[in-house]
């Protein structure tokens, strides 16, 4: 059973946020596998403060990027899910599977992940020259 740590980029834990992935408050991490989803806990995006400090976001500065990407490595975290991403997926889509949801709802989004676990570790595979995946919305 194949077992990943995903991030989603969240301000309530319900929802995934409606603005690029590093706008975010904080990051759910979970893991999920083909038969299960499971919690494991939830870590704050050091640079979401600094973004409410100045007038113009980060939006795709490669600092912002390293600042986002320690935590998440450091729960060995392999694919960030965010409703948009900004410039700033090239960054990080050296260090993660880039992951668009067409649903906001996390649950939701995470069972649909279930589905395409095969093709997250395809991409994680391609090391730097990682491609970004659409988690589309499946009917109930």
């Amino acid at each position: 059973m194949k077992i990943i740590k995903v991030g989603c980029a969240t301000d309530n834990g319900k929802e995934l946020k409606k603005n690029h992935f590093g706008d975010a408050k904080f990051y759910d991490i979970y893991e999920i596998s083909e038969e299960n989803i499971e919690f494991c806990k939830r870590i704050n995006n050091p640079k979401y403060e600094e973004d409410e400090e100045e007038e113009e976001g980060h939006s795709g500065n490669p600092e912002k990027a390293k600042g986002i990407t320690k935590p998440l490595k450091k729960e060995g975290v392999k694919m960030m899910i965010g409703y948009q991403i900004g410039p700033n997926i090239v960054n990080m889509r050296k260090n993660f599977v880039p992951a668009v949801s067409r649903s906001l709802n996390i649950e939701k989004t995470l069972v649909n992940a279930q589905k395409i676990i095969k093709k997250v570790e395809e991409e994680w595979d391609n090391g730097e020259n990682r491609k970004h995946i659409i988690i589309k919305e499946e009917e109930s």
